[in-house]
């Protein structure tokens, strides 16, 4: 049970709403996912924590809120957890101290309310929706089913239609990500339809029934997830990277308010990862047991992503230049993963990685420093800043490109760049810094031909510490 609620009152609205503190009593809850956007909605604060417990006036809550009260109301149930309204806005401690705790209020939940297609927390997200532009109006066809014992029933047949999920405005909010993989039963206002998702089905409203979940903003999470026994459908090493990987790529095509939460607005997926791979360490957004393979995140072409985001730095340190934390921008995974873990790459070894965290309250939240120390082959290139190609820096008619360059983020400068390999024709770039070498972009071989394949044997492998 969450420390507080929102208590919404009898079911017929005779009574305002007030924060309901729990003190740990059980009690079935509902759970709001929104996007908070537009002006600032109202929330609970260390000055109005008492207030607040006595009562709140239905009209001072913003549309998304009241339409979150109605529905609630409407289910039968007494209570629902709002983030707004039940975690002090401007207590830090009080923050830290949900924030461990964010997984279990999502698992917890009786059912996860996703108002989905509000753009802000004063769109509200009951009311009418438009139906399907359509040239041909649907028909039912009579139709008897050998699995009924041929009773007599109908067939409806309409016209179809694309719709992706992607599209509403809640899929482009990083912070509602976790809302969504960690809940139990989701439902879906969507922009043209309501929408059923638990972990065994996805049903649509007057269109169909949906079993797998392929499309981004559709995803669940493996029942291992939800299983009351660790070692109930546990999953291998291979499976918690690839499903890791997944959840890294639709989160990082999201935006975030404050640069600030890069780390924190995914930390309740990763303590679940971490439940899961026991024993393993999570290191500013990656895997220590699956490291070398992690690190080989890019950000891929605006000609891949068309999702006009330019990839760029905070201007605050986040995290290591190492992590995909430390860009704003959208990453996908390269190298080949098809023999992984079975045949783990050699081309370099971990020899020490680690973070500091801002709070060690939350494992899997901010960092403040972070380092990695990795053996293998380094070796000075020249980055043609036009192209993007990487050359031999002997080959002064730069007419063979070896590698080709995916830079981090934009502003990158430097025509003198380190090619560390990971994995045969992939690796990452660096800068050297001082004492210390920073990532700045991943590369992959052109052409696998003998010129590339012995590109490093004249150099023999050393230690590196990237920061």
């Amino acid at each position: 049970m969450p420390t507080r609620v929102l208590d919404v009152g009898a079911p017929d609205g005779s009574q305002e709403p007030k924060i309901y503190i729990t003190k740990g009593e059980a009690a079935q809850y509902l759970v709001l996912s929104y996007c908070w956007g537009g002006p600032q909605p109202i929330t609970l604060t260390l000055s109005t924590l008492l207030a607040k417990t006595t009562r709140i006036e239905m009209s001072s809550l913003p549309q998304s809120l009241q339409d979150a009260v109605k529905v609630t109301r409407k289910l039968g149930l007494r209570y629902i957890w709002i983030d707004a309204l039940c975690i002090i806005q401007d207590s830090t401690e009080d923050k830290n101290k949900e924030l461990k705790r964010m997984a279990q209020i999502y698992q917890n939940g009786l059912l996860t309310i996703s108002a989905a297609s509000a753009c802000t927390v004063s769109d509200g997200f009951l009311r009418p929706r438009e139906a399907f532009a359509t040239d041909i109006p649907p028909f039912a066809l009579p139709y008897r089913s050998p699995k009924s014992g041929f009773e007599a029933g109908s067939l409806v047949v309409q016209e179809s239609h694309n719709y992706d999920p992607r599209s509403e405005p809640i899929n482009q909010r990083a912070w509602t990500l976790q809302e969504r993989l960690l809940s139990p039963r989701v439902l879906i206002y969507g922009t043209l339809q309501l929408m059923w998702q638990c972990q065994t089905e996805q049903l649509i409203k007057n269109g169909g029934v949906k079993r797998n979940f392929l499309d981004s903003g559709s995803e669940r999470l493996n029942a291992a997830f939800f299983a009351k026994d660790p070692e109930e459908g546990a999953l291998s090493l291979m499976d918690l990277t690839f499903d890791w990987i997944d959840v890294v790529t639709d989160y990082t095509h999201r935006s975030l308010s404050f640069a600030d939460d890069k780390l924190t607005a995914i930390a309740a997926v990763a303590s679940e990862f971490r439940k899961l791979r026991a024993g393993d360490d999570y290191l500013a957004g990656l895997w220590r047991s699956s490291l070398i393979m992690e690190l080989m995140w890019m950000v891929p072409p605006p000609s891949v992503e068309r999702t006009g985001v330019t990839p760029t730095r905070p201007v605050e340190y986040r995290a290591p230049s190492w992590s995909w934390a430390a860009i704003d921008g959208p990453v996908a995974f390269g190298g080949s993963w098809r023999d992984w873990p079975e045949k783990i790459p050699e081309d370099a070894k971990i020899i020490r990685c680690e973070t500091t965290l801002r709070s060690n309250e939350v494992p899997t939240g901010n960092v403040v420093d972070g380092f990695l120390e990795i053996h293998g082959w380094a070796k000075r290139a020249f980055h043609d800043l036009g192209s993007h190609d990487i050359f031999d820096r002997e080959d002064d008619a730069r007419e063979q490109p070896i590698f080709k360059a995916y830079m981090d983020a934009e502003g990158h400068k430097d025509e003198d760049v380190y090619c560390l390999k990971l994995q045969g024709g992939c690796g990452i770039m660096l800068r050297k810094i001082s004492d210390h070498y920073q990532r700045v972009g991943f590369y992959e071989v052109i052409d696998r031909g003998e010129r590339s394949s012995g590109w490093f044997d004249n150099h023999s492998p050393r230690i590196l510490l990237i920061r």
